[in-house]
């Protein structure tokens, strides 16, 4: 009886690893997905904005604290072969952590990251000065992620963006947020400030995304 019985233990045991296994497949493959149809996006250029609510506590608590729908911003700085976004960020990709990296769009928008994105364009700058801001932000590439309030060296998502511009536009200003929190006292630059310009285009989606 026990020789007949080991087998179709066996088999059951097979067939739940199995099982396992191609639960485990479809939950990665679920866990990479963009969150958007990137064949349906507008045609991006060198130096659009690229918004991010992203889905961790630590982004909630960003953008709560900033009243903000977006927690993360980058800027467009490649589009062939495929749209790369320059960023400085904690834990995106956990091999280059806590550092100004390349992502792609694809990777930028997976549902593992976002929970929502949004695509502007600053109408303010030049095609000259869109390449040379794209030319200074990757130059950052590598660099430490600080998050410091104004007065001290820093170098997070949105200041990464700010001084680059500044440099091609010196008169270029954002409203900076003053904090008098727990953990962030002093004056932060959150991505709102860049969403409510009333100088870019919004390409993705089509309407003032700072407010929906």
């Amino acid at each position: 009886m026990l020789m007949r019985v080991f087998p179709l233990f066996i088999l059951l045991i097979g067939l739940a690893i199995s099982w396992s296994l191609e639960q485990a497949r479809q939950a990665a493959a679920i866990t990479t997905s963009p969150i958007v149809e990137l064949h349906q996006l507008p045609a991006l250029k060198i130096g659009d904005w690229v918004f991010r609510q992203g889905t961790s506590v630590e982004s909630e608590l960003i953008a709560n604290i900033g009243q903000s729908r977006f927690s993360h911003i980058g800027v467009v700085t490649a589009i062939e072969p495929e749209v790369i976004i320059t960023h400085a960020t904690t834990n995106d990709d956990p091999n280059y952590s806590n550092q100004v990296i390349n992502s792609r769009l694809i990777d930028f928008s997976s549902n593992q990251l976002a929970r929502r994105i949004a695509i502007a364009r600053p109408q303010f700058l030049s095609t000259e000065q869109q390449q040379r801001i794209s030319q200074h932000i990757t130059a950052k590439i590598s660099q430490p992620f600080v998050l410091s309030q104004r007065q001290h060296p820093h170098l997070y998502c949105t200041t990464l963006i700010a001084d680059a511009i500044t440099e091609q536009q010196p008169d270029f200003s954002l409203p900076w947020l003053n904090l008098e929190q727990a953990i962030f006292r002093g004056e932060y630059l959150h991505p709102q400030a860049f969403a409510e310009r009333t100088d870019i285009e919004w390409l993705y989606p089509p309407t003032n995304s700072s407010t929906e």
